[in-house]
């Protein structure tokens, strides 16, 4: 649910990792490009990165949040003098 949600909200494709220990895998494709292995961290990295999962965003949700967003600003302007 909260993938969709940011989905939604920042309007993006996102894509979620099959591996959700992202700082070793980045520390991977970086060890198998400077190992020589890989030609670039490009082509390491298409190599070692599996996407499990793709959310694409509701344009209809979307819409609600950018203009649920507009509406936090303009009460957050007004208020913020008084703290």
């Amino acid at each position: 649910m909260w993938c969709q949600i940011k989905s939604d909200v920042c309007n993006i494709n996102l894509e979620v990792p099959e591996y959700t220990e992202t700082a070793l895998l980045g520390a991977a494709v970086m060890a198998a490009w400077g190992s020589g292995i890989f030609k670039d961290i490009k082509s390491a990295s298409k190599n070692l990165i599996r996407i499990k999962e793709t959310y694409y965003p509701n344009k209809n949700n979307f819409n609600i949040y950018n203009n649920n967003y507009k509406k936090y600003k303009e009460l957050y302007k007004n208020v913020k003098k008084l703290f």
